[in-house]
Order: C-alpha cells, then sequence, then structure tokens
C-alpha cells in the first residue's frame, strides 16, 4: 500500500495479515458505501491517511464484505478501529469527528 493511501480489505485472512499481524500501527474502518455519515468519516481518513504516512489505513465496507464484518463488528457504522502490533488501542463509534480521529491516531504512534 502506498503511503497516504486507504486499501480496502477483502477477507478474513486479509485482515489477519495486514491488520492481527502488522509490527505497524494501523487505523481499520467499518462503512457502508451508501450511508452519507460514512462517506464523510472516510474522506477525512482519507485527508489523515496523506498526513499519517506511517500509519496504515484500510476499510472495509461492510456491503462489500459481509462475511469480514460481521466477524469483526457488533456496532453501528462508521466504527474505527486503531490496532498496533496485534492489539487494539482504541475504537471509535459511530459519532467520530476529524478531532478524535486525529487524537486516535496520535495516541496509536505513542502507544508502546
Amino acid at each position: 500500500m502506498a503511503s497516504g493511501s486507504v486499501a480496502e480489505l477483502m477477507t478474513n485472512e486479509e485482515y489477519k495479515r495486514k491488520v492481527e499481524h502488522s509490527v505497524e500501527p494501523v487505523v481499520v474502518t467499518f462503512l457502508s458505501s451508501l450511508d452519507d455519515k460514512c462517506k464523510a468519516v472516510a474522506s477525512k481518513i482519507e485527508e489523515l491517511s496523506n498526513e499519517f504516512t506511517t500509519v496504515k489505513f484500510y476499510q472495509v465496507d461492510i456491503r462489500k464484505h459481509a462475511m469480514l464484518s460481521s466477524a469483526l463488528l457488533d456496532s453501528k457504522l462508521p466504527f474505527i478501529v486503531f490496532v498496533k502490533s496485534g492489539a487494539d488501542i482504541l475504537t471509535l463509534g459511530s459519532d467520530v469527528s476529524l478531532r478524535s480521529i486525529r487524537e486516535g491516531v496520535e495516541a496509536l504512534r505513542t502507544a508502546s
């Protein structure tokens, strides 16, 4: 994945490999491509991916990947998970702002 981009996760195996087994900090956004709130959050995440190039950013569109999202998620969308060394550092639910996402990325980068 190139720096400053958000890649889409397609399978459970890909999630395990790129998120759970990553040694780098990772942000995963679960969303629906048809929901306006999710689209707004996706735009904010894209903006942050250009700023925080040492963090990997992924998204899961639940409309395309229902099995992956159901295996990992039981919350309202959008739902953001911040992961470092395979451990969830922070999760944000449906009421997210650019500020809260930025703070989450900062916390992820400084987590030990």
